[in-house]
């Protein structure tokens, strides 16, 4: 008998090369099985590449405050530092497991009794992979290892 999936996330943060910023957040979901290591192996060998096809999540209601080179100090809405990102995390992980998570489709099922239906739920803790990634002046992104 296999186990059941579950869903598990790859999740990738766009830092602007020249401000070290981080200023977009992107997720995919996948149904995975297997323990934890056949995981992150999936998750990490997709990393590379889904970000193409991920969903875009708005960090609009994040900010940073920079000072420019006259001393002059500017907020950034949409923007926030690594030194912010362990506090913000929980929150944006939040968000970003509703919003997957809403876009589940509903899974028939047949049963002696009748026809059900059931919707893969993300885990309160859930499994994921997280990958920054560097944003040149051209928009090209490359992992940031």
């Amino acid at each position: 008998m296999s186990s059941p999936a579950e869903a598990c996330l790859n999740i990738w943060f766009i830092v602007d090369q020249d401000s070290r910023l981080i200023y977009r957040a992107s997720a995919h979901a996948y149904a995975l099985t297997g323990t934890d290591d056949d995981k992150h192996l999936v998750l990490n060998s997709l990393a590379a590449s889904d970000f193409h096809l991920a969903r875009h999540f708005s960090l609009s209601k994040y900010k940073t405050t920079i000072v420019d080179a006259h001393g002059r100090q500017h907020e950034l809405p949409g923007f926030f530092n690594d030194a912010s990102f362990e506090a913000l995390f929980p929150d944006i992980l939040e968000t970003i497991c509703k919003g997957l998570e809403e876009e589940f489709p509903d899974q028939p099922q047949i049963r002696p009794t009748g026809s059900a239906v059931y919707k893969l739920q993300i885990p309160k803790e859930p499994y994921y992979v997280l990958t920054f990634l560097m944003e040149d002046d051209s928009g090209g992104l490359t992992a940031l290892t």
